[in-house]
């Protein structure tokens, strides 16, 4: 539950039932589902109740003997209230409401599920939907999320988003962050632990985990102190090709504060995008430029030799892009190669 309510809208998650979670009439039909709609719910068995709180969209479904295995693009968020005693209602009242239409729901108390988990339903239809990336809707659901027990001093990340210089947020297309090559970004994720119990929460680091040869990250371990608390990571793309793919990894302990044993991992992909318009014809002006001059190195009075070797040198810059080049003369330059 937690990567599922840390991820951007329109990244891929994915969960696997055993044929025995699934409707009996979807059984024999289970690629009728692709391209569904998905609403995932949370099951309480201590409290006995039903959690919605993320909506998705299937894009896989893969049997494998026994198992259907599923992956699904997440979406807007189940809208709870701010107020606690508001919020516990409504919990109240969408368990009530899957109960009215689905009789085995939401089982019995304290005991696994014995019945379908994966079932088609338009209970869902009657749930207030808000995107997922206002962070007070977000932290209404964890705290909705967290009424259950299990989730008592558990930690949850929000991947807030990937801006740029201009401090415009990267968008996502196509299961990725869409970055510009040799930019630096901040990565900002919110750290949240909506039912903290009796204890303290320790100190403890949050960091991230990139491809060097790929992104520099100038700030990849931060702090994590006390209950909740905006964290942000400064990295940098190095030269990459349009179209070319790579990506991050943020390891968690959502379980931090209490056993530490549990291990988890946020994946986010990036896609490096064409350059802007303006800045492409500069590019290609400038190349076209210093070429002629490699051949016609003819400017007044300067020496020909020198006008032809500093339009080939800011032709190679320019055409394979002056981190790659330097960090090909100078492995140690900070902004690529090995280091």
């Amino acid at each position: 539950m937690n990567e599922i309510m840390a991820l951007p809208a329109g990244m891929r998650y994915r969960n696997r039932f055993d044929a025995l979670w699934i409707a009996p009439q979807l059984r024999n039909d289970i690629q009728s589902l692709l391209g569904s709609a998905v609403l995932i719910t949370l099951r309480d068995p201590d409290n006995n109740k039903l959690i919605p709180v993320r909506w998705g969209k299937i894009v896989t479904v893969q049997p494998v003997g026994r198992i259907v295995y599923f992956e699904y693009h997440l979406g807007d968020l189940v809208e709870y209230s701010t107020a606690e005693n508001v919020r516990q209602q409504e919990v109240i009242d969408h368990t009530a409401t899957f109960a009215a239409q689905h009789n085995w729901l939401p089982g019995a108390a304290g005991q696994p599920m014995q019945d379908a988990s994966v079932f088609r339903s338009t209970v869902g239809n009657g749930f207030n939907r808000v995107d997922s990336s206002d962070l007070t809707a977000w932290g209404n659901a964890i705290s909705a999320i967290a009424t259950a027990p299990v989730y008592e001093g558990i930690e949850f990340l929000k991947v807030v988003g990937l801006f740029g210089p201009d401090g415009k947020a990267a968008g996502v297309r196509a299961e990725s962050f869409l970055v510009q090559s040799n930019t630096v970004y901040s990565l900002r994720v919110f750290q949240h632990v909506p039912r903290p119990g009796v204890g303290t929460i320790p100190s403890h680091s949050i960091e991230v985990n990139t491809f060097d040869a790929h992104v520099t990250a100038l700030r990849s371990r931060q702090q994590a102190v006390g209950k909740y608390d905006m964290l942000t990571f400064v990295l940098r793309v190095l030269h990459l090709s349009p179209g070319e793919r790579t990506s991050m990894e943020i390891p968690h302990r959502p379980d931090a504060a209490t056993t530490n044993n549990a291990l988890t991992s946020l994946y986010l992909p990036l896609t490096v995008t064409n350059p802007e318009p303006a800045r492409f014809i500069a590019m290609l002006c400038l190349i076209l430029a210093c070429a002629a001059l490699m051949f016609w190195p003819h400017v007044g009075r300067l020496p020909e030799d020198v006008v032809r070797n500093v339009a080939t040198v800011i032709f190679v810059l320019t055409l394979t892009g002056p981190t790659r080049t330097l960090s090909t003369v100078w492995p140690s330059w900070p902004w690529g190669g090995s280091r």
